[in-house]
Order: structure tokens, then sequence, then C-alpha cells
């Protein structure tokens, strides 16, 4: 059983929701055992809070919490604000996929949907993930050929993955170039050693001496 401190993040409370939900299907415990059980994994502000709660509800005498049902009303009351769906759907919105990858983007929208309940046409998904993509990549998918969402992730994160190799292949080509330019950082990287471009460039200023007209080159001995 996960434990759960009362965090104020709505997002880590559904999660640990979830996850008993998942043990509770697991084991035929009995309403109240399901209460027991998920009580006892209270730490923290979730312990000090839920027995003040139940305290509260004795002295109103409105009687112990008795299913997990109504537990998840009484925790949701608390950890999850009203205005938390309305935040969500706000986001579903205008999801973009920013700086995430086109899965990162894909995982986060469809976990808005499922948050809000959101059911609607595949054409209609389709259509919302493809307007929050890059616009490159946007341009790309536009000539793919999918038959359904998850085959159009596939597709989109095929050219992300190539337009991040082009991003690096076009660093590595610019440092280069000013590695170049800039002289002697680039030539001790440069797997050739400098006794070599030193002798290469020695032989090329001889050939091109030795290219020069027999008058030039009798020049200097011949002059009296």
């Amino acid at each position: 059983m996960p434990k759960f401190e009362g965090e104020s993040d709505p997002e880590t409370y559904l999660t640990w929701e979830l996850k008993v939900a998942k043990i509770f299907y697991v084991h035929n415990y009995s309403k109240r055992k399901k209460v027991a059980m998920a009580a006892l994994e209270f730490d923290g502000y979730a312990l000090i809070w839920w027995e003040q709660m139940l305290n509260e509800r004795e002295e109103a005498d409105q009687g112990d919490v008795r299913s997990w049902a109504e537990m998840k009303r009484e925790l949701k009351a608390r950890f999850v604000p009203k205005h938390y769906h309305r935040d969500l759907f706000d986001k579903l919105q205008n999801l973009k996929q920013g700086s995430l990858s086109v899965d990162e983007y894909y995982k986060e929208m469809e976990k808005v949907m499922i948050r809000v309940n959101v059911y609607e046409d595949e054409e209609q998904t389709i259509a919302r993930f493809i307007l929050g993509l890059h616009c490159n990549i946007q341009r790309i998918v536009e000539f793919e050929q999918y038959r359904n969402l998850v085959e159009l992730v596939h597709q989109a994160s095929k050219p992300e993955h190539q337009l991040q190799q082009d991003m690096k292949s076009s660093r590595g080509a610019s440092f280069s170039t000013k590695s170049a330019a800039s002289g002697s950082k680039f030539t001790q990287r440069c797997s050739v050693s400098k006794s070599t471009i030193s002798n290469s460039s020695d032989g090329a200023r001889s050939s091109n001496f030795g290219a020069s007209s027999g008058k030039e080159m009798a020049a200097p001995n011949g002059k009296k």
C-alpha cells in the first residue's frame, strides 16, 4: 500500500488513489477494511488531518467513514480543489509540444484527457495533437500515412529524431568552422600531426618553387 503525506499537488493524491484502487481490486477486502488499510498509510499532514476530520465527524454525530467511496469523497474535498478540472480543461485547450518530445507531449495530452474524462472522436484528438506539434514536424506529418493516433505519434517521432540529428550535425560543422578559423585549437584536435602538416606545407612550397622559371631559379646564384 503506497503512503500518502497530504501533498498540496492534486496529481499526487489522484495517483495515490489510483494505486490504492488497484490493490483493492486484487484483494477482496470489506468496505471498512479498505478504509482502515488506506488510512494506515497516511503520514505527515495527511495523518493529522485524517484524525482531526474523524473527530469532527464524531462530534457532529456523522459517524465513521464506512466505505472506500466515502473516504475518497472526503479526501478529494480536501486535496483536490474545485477549480482543478477547470484548470485541466484550460491546459488541454492550450497544450503545445514546447520543449517536450513528441512522445512526452502525447502522453501529457492523453493524461489530461483521462483526468478530465474527455471522450471524443479519434479524428478530433488527431487534429488536437497535430495542432500542438512544432511547425516543422507538422509540415512533415501532413504527408505521412497513418491509420490511428498511435501510428501518427510514431510517424511524428521519426522526423523529430532526424531534426535532432541534423541540429547536432550543424552544430558540429559550425564548431569545426569556428575552430579552423581560430587556428591552433582545431589543429591540436586534428588527428593529423603537426609534423605531417608541416611537411605537406613544405612540399607544396618546394613544388611551387620548382615550377618557377629557370631564370628565377638561377637569379640568386647568377647575380654578379
